[in-house]
């Protein structure tokens, strides 16, 4: 989370790694990544409407 005052701006970086992506997956008993597009989303809330930026990935 980055605060800013009104009227500021700043750069920032967003690291994902593996493990932020990963599921539990009970079958073979081990952190999984599944395939596929993933979609991140920057914002001023949870609110859907407040989204700012959106990226997509592909593993």
């Amino acid at each position: 989370r980055v605060y800013l005052a009104p009227g500021k701006s700043k750069q920032v970086s967003l690291v994902l790694t593996q493990k932020d992506i990963s599921y539990w997956n009970v079958i073979n008993q081990k952190w999984t990544v599944a395939p596929g597009i993933y979609t991140v989303w920057i914002s001023t809330s949870a609110n859907k409407d407040d989204v700012k930026l959106q990226s997509f990935f592909k593993i």
